[in-house]
């Protein structure tokens, strides 16, 4: 609540990302998943790490003990984590501001950063639970992964599988409910495997428009793969330096994102 006060918005009412700036962020050392997510965050709301007072931690849970004892002001977490319900119940509180799906400039900055991410309304955490949904923004998790060798078959009986058994397993664990058919995303940043697109071709929901971005997906790590065998033949002496500029050129020479 106190971070709040702190842009004169007293109860956190319309309190936005933009706000933060100036504020204090949390940034894990030695961790870039956890850090890339505050980026985004940051980006949705029209700020950059330079916009903000960065607070370094040595862990995720030590970031979340910051916040808890006002030695920082953000840090990021799953709206359900152990941690969140953890600083909703301590002396400062915890507000998780929204995310406009309307937002396209915003929701633009952000997947700059992260990609990954896509709005959605989260219906389990702290100060959500028996709540209404909260706009937010997301990612699959977990995500069911083959390898490209894997037999399609397999792949194809799998995701049928977790489509028609639906109804068994939902409810029985929070969140669970995000493997329903209805929710999955055709134009997501990983591509879907040949025996997964044959089913969803096969009960009517794999459009062109998801066909279109799987061939550009699976273009792009053609390129990236094509660069790793190219460089790999030179083997040059400093190859995190090396291959941080070939992957670059590789992709913005096929029209990719970089993203990083």
């Amino acid at each position: 609540a106190d971070t709040c006060e702190k842009v004169g918005k007293k109860d956190c009412v319309g309190f936005e990302y933009s706000d933060l700036k100036g504020m204090r962020v949390a940034y894990v050392k030695g961790a870039p998943a956890l850090n890339v997510n505050n980026q985004a965050y940051l980006a949705y709301g029209g700020l950059t790490w330079d916009d903000v007072k960065i607070v370094e931690f040595g862990g995720f849970g030590d970031s979340w003990a910051g916040m808890i004892n006002g030695d920082v002001d953000a840090a990021f977490a799953s709206t359900n984590s152990g941690k969140v319900y953890e600083a909703e119940n301590g002396p400062r509180g915890v507000v998780i501001p929204p995310i406009d799906p309307n937002n396209k400039e915003g929701l633009a900055r952000m997947q700059e950063i992260a990609p990954f991410f896509t709005p959605m309304n989260a219906t389990v955490g702290a100060t959500i639970d028996g709540k209404q949904p909260r706009p937010t923004a997301g990612y699959a998790y977990p995500v069911l992964i083959a390898m490209a060798d894997q037999d399609p078959d397999l792949v194809y009986n799998m995701t049928k599988a977790m489509v028609d058994l639906f109804d068994v397993y939902d409810g029985n664990a929070p969140g669970i409910s995000g493997w329903s058919k209805d929710k999955q995303n055709f134009s997501w940043v990983v591509p879907y495997h040949d025996g997964a697109v044959r089913y969803w071709k096969e009960i009517g929901l794999w459009t062109d428009e998801a066909n279109a971005h799987n061939d550009n997906l699976m273009k792009r790590q053609a390129a990236l793969r094509a660069a790793w065998d190219q460089l790999s033949s030179q083997n040059p002496e400093n190859w995190e330096e090396a291959w941080d500029k070939a992957r670059r050129d590789a992709l913005k020479a096929g029209g990719f994102g970089v993203v990083f």
